[in-house]
């Protein structure tokens, strides 16, 4: 009987999509405590960086666990490989979403600050 070994791609793989899956629960957990912190704003429709944050990170936990889930059935091999795409493409956009966000709050409290020194 042959042991079953994984080659090294697979096991980078498994750790990638592992590493995404803890990344996606922390971005659902801080988004969540975001909205019960804050809430909704007195029911003022919320940012848009908001909720595209909130897509990509779902989609990137979708992905990560479904590659998780289907890593010992070599017969779902491509579908595995496009979850596992699904779940880093969906961390990368989810991780410019956020520089996005953070880039223009930044530059929102800059002008802030310009307009408040000149008064």
């Amino acid at each position: 009987m042959k042991p079953n070994v994984l080659p090294s791609q697979e096991i980078r793989m498994i750790n990638w999509a592992k590493n995404n899956l803890r990344f996606s629960l922390v971005f659902a957990l801080a988004l969540w405590l975001r909205h019960q912190q804050y809430g909704n704003n007195g029911g003022s429709v919320p940012r848009p960086y908001e909720d595209a944050l909130m897509i990509s990170t779902m989609f990137s936990f979708m992905g990560a666990f479904g590659a998780l889930q289907m890593r010992d059935k070599p017969q779902f091999a491509i579908v595995r490989r496009s979850y596992f795409v699904i779940s880093m493409v969906s961390m990368a956009s989810a991780l410019t979403i956020l520089a996005c966000a953070l880039l223009s709050e930044s530059s929102r409290l800059v002008s802030l600050g310009s307009i408040l020194r000149q008064n």
